[in-house]
């Protein structure tokens, strides 16, 4: 659950490592699946947007990966 101000926490949302841990795996497979499904269907999606949803597939990868 998000905690204003609670721990320290200097942005002021506190959330703990399962929320993470959900956020992130739903944030993959999003990408993950909007990137394949646009290869099999051939939809052309601009190269830019192509390196952003790999990018953020390698960061998401690697932030489950550090949390255990």
């Amino acid at each position: 659950m998000f905690e204003a101000g609670n721990g320290g926490n200097r942005d002021g949302i506190a959330i703990d490592v399962h929320e993470k841990r959900a956020v992130l795996t739903i944030l993959l497979a999003t990408c993950e699946v909007t990137l394949q499904s646009s290869r099999v269907a051939k939809l052309g999606l601009d190269e830019r947007l192509i390196a952003d949803l790999e990018r953020v597939i390698e960061q998401a990868r690697a932030e489950l990966a550090a949390l255990g």
